[in-house]
């Protein structure tokens, strides 16, 4: 008798001190949050919700319009193994980009989420609409 093993992730429930971190943003203790989401990640490189911890730092970034600071720990959801993230933290690119003015980018961003994600309804639908704001934008600009 042959076993065939296929490579699957098991959904284990979140750990302790993602669960404190996710728990204290909820309750807008950015810092404390910030610092616990980031410990984790440091001492758990590996750890299936590393990526998880990447998109919460990126959407504190974005409370305390720090709109770099978001992009870049967007863009690090998308180094992870976890692809359960990533439409989500491209939408978290896609607004920092349009706090930053940077609309093209953002334009760019949502059409990636639409065409990379047709069945994500929640995130398609996020991209329609901020593509008809940044459409209402450009042509305020003239571009």
């Amino acid at each position: 008798m042959i076993l065939l093993v296929l490579g699957i992730t098991i959904f284990a429930a979140a750990p302790e001190e993602y669960t404190q971190a996710y728990e204290l943003f909820n309750k807008k203790e950015y810092a404390k949050s910030e610092k616990i989401f980031s410990d984790f990640i440091k001492n758990n490189p590996e750890h299936f919700y590393v990526a998880n911890c990447f998109y919460w730092l990126g959407m504190i970034n974005l409370k305390q319009k720090d709109y770099t600071g978001a992009l870049f720990n967007f863009e690090q959801v998308m180094t992870c193994e976890n692809i359960w993230k990533y439409s989500d933290a491209m939408i978290g690119v896609g607004s920092a980009y349009m706090k930053l003015g940077e609309y093209e980018n953002a334009k760019n961003t949502y059409e990636r989420i639409i065409k990379m994600y047709p069945k994500d309804v929640k995130n398609v639908k996020e991209s329609n609409k901020q593509l008809k704001i940044i459409e209402q934008k450009l042509s305020n600009t003239g571009k």
